[in-house]
């Protein structure tokens, strides 16, 4: 990418990756929603070119603007993710 553009994105896994991937190529999160249809989780992640912006490692896996809003499948997908790290 030469011109910096924003960004809407939705990532079918590993959300955690493209967080990062942001954030080390000067974009930051703006927006997130989440949504479940057919039990299928799916995020949508809204970025603007910015300067640097680092982000915690929770707020990677989690979204800082999903965190902030806290929505009903938020939590139930946090609580499914909880229990799957609890297995390793």
């Amino acid at each position: 990418m030469t011109n910096k553009e924003r960004l809407i994105l939705q990532p079918n896994n590993h959300e955690q990756l493209l967080r990062h991937w942001l954030a080390t190529n000067y974009y930051q999160i703006y927006d997130e929603e989440i949504i479940e249809d057919h039990d299928k989780i799916y995020e949508i992640i809204a970025a603007f070119p910015q300067k640097k912006h680092e982000y915690t490692l929770k707020e990677l896996y989690f979204g800082p603007i999903l965190m902030e809003k806290k929505s009903v499948v938020f939590q139930k997908n946090g609580k499914k993710f909880c229990k799957q790290s609890k297995k390793f």
